[in-house]
């Protein structure tokens, strides 16, 4: 059995007090994923991974970029999850990193998007937990497991994969 791991909820109007407070590229980089969400996920749940990839994958950057956003990808994870904490869709994981990964590529910052499992803890032996993550490319070192989480990848797709999955 494979299950998506919980993510906790957050009052609204903390969410947009915090929002509110962020700088105005993590604010810009929040509300692109609010709208992105919609497409997303209506692709998630009528095409599936794949064409949702490709499609993400063949997106062309924004016009007018010269250069990577100055948003670092820790940043955008927050600016993702807090547009979907005032949003109507709550998104688990899987949207949530393929919409990060789709405003990462169009603001020209090399990510990896990561798919990755592991054991349940204390639900028998046959159950695995399921994990999508982005990670920052381009730092020396190979996609391994998400740091404290002991997952580990079994599809990774965006700039200078390894061989655990595809490359771009």
């Amino acid at each position: 059995m494979i299950r998506a791991v919980p993510m906790a909820r957050v009052d609204p109007v903390a969410a947009l007090r915090r929002v509110f407070s962020s700088s105005r590229a993590e604010l810009e980089f929040a509300a692109k994923a609010w709208i992105g969400a919609f497409p997303v996920e209506l692709s998630l749940a009528a095409l599936g991974l794949a064409p949702t990839l490709r499609w993400i994958e063949a997106a062309s950057p924004a016009r007018g970029r010269s250069r990577p956003s100055a948003l670092s990808v820790a940043d955008g994870e927050r600016a993702v999850g807090r547009a979907y904490r005032v949003h109507l869709l709550r998104g688990k994981c899987l949207p949530r990193a393929l919409l990060q990964y789709l405003l990462h590529r169009r603001d020209g910052t090399e990510v990896h998007f990561i798919v990755g499992v592991r054991r349940s803890a204390g639900e028998g032996s046959g159950a695995i937990d399921a994990h999508a993550w982005v990670e920052p490319a381009g730092e020396g070192r190979p996609v391994a497991a998400r740091a404290g989480d002991d997952f580990e990848p079994l599809l990774v797709r965006g700039a200078r994969a390894d061989s655990t999955g595809t490359t771009n």
